[in-house]
């Protein structure tokens, strides 16, 4: 028992004092410390006091977070979307409010910047794709553990963002007039307006309203008659609708 328990201390003062990773290796970092994090915390009430275990992965994670090692990490992206992206699992993946609000930060700067909305609103992408990858990274961002003040501000940009590439592309208007059926039309408008295939904001709002309008048509309230399965979808989408709006 003492044995395991020296063992133990030795492997948390080894995760303080790990030499600094290199980006490339940073996934298999990160898989490390999960593992180690998993091992020490269930030994922690025995073993370790619970505050030293979480004080030694904070400690490890503040130098995932400085300057250089982010600038190396990001040069595997192709695309600000990709970096974006990848800055997004780093605040999800580091320990420590301290450290989550310094990763934040640089992704922070990184959606409200001018490439990344340039690159979004130019991508070879269809809009549906930038618009659903956007959605993505706004989910992903009040996901990673952040306080609301730290994420609402990068959720409110992409949000803005995407009003911009379906304002470009109008997409909710060639929605609410296209050949497909207004079943299809209804859940193609529904998902955008309850942030799946859209960031909320700007273009969700306008799928919203244009929903809204075509699920009052008469049209479409025969052919959701006819498809009890496809109204069942539909409702549930719209009571989500109410509770984002709440």
């Amino acid at each position: 028992w003492h044995e395991r328990r020296v063992a133990v201390k030795r492997l948390r003062d080894c995760v303080r004092e790990m030499d600094e990773t290199v980006a490339a290796e940073f996934q298999r970092e990160i898989e490390v410390m999960r593992a180690l994090a998993m091992t020490l915390t269930s030994a922690a009430t025995h073993i370790l006091p619970l505050d030293d275990v979480q004080e030694a992965f904070t400690i490890r994670s503040k130098m995932l977070v400085t300057g250089d090692f982010v600038e190396s990490f990001l040069k595997g992206a192709d695309s600000a979307r990709e970096e974006a992206e990848s800055l997004t699992w780093l605040v999800e993946n580091v320990i420590g409010a301290a450290n989550k609000r310094q990763a934040a930060r640089y992704l922070s700067a990184a959606v409200g910047g001018l490439r990344f909305e340039s690159e979004l609103r130019a991508a070879s992408e269809s809009p549906a794709t930038r618009l659903r990858h956007l959605s993505i990274l706004q989910k992903g961002a009040a996901r990673a553990g952040l306080a609301p003040d730290d994420y609402k501000p990068i959720q409110t940009k992409l949000g803005e963002i995407g009003g911009l590439v379906e304002a470009d592309s109008k997409i909710v208007a060639q929605l609410s007039k296209g050949s497909a059926s207004s079943i299809d039309r209804l859940t193609l408008l529904l998902q955008m307006a309850i942030g799946d295939a859209a960031p909320l904001g700007p273009a969700a709002d306008r799928a919203k309203a244009e929903a809204l309008r075509l699920v009052r048509n008469d049209e479409t309230r025969l052919e959701l008659a006819k498809a009890p399965e496809r109204m069942a979808r539909v409702r549930g989408m719209i009571q989500q609708l109410t509770q984002v709006a709440a």
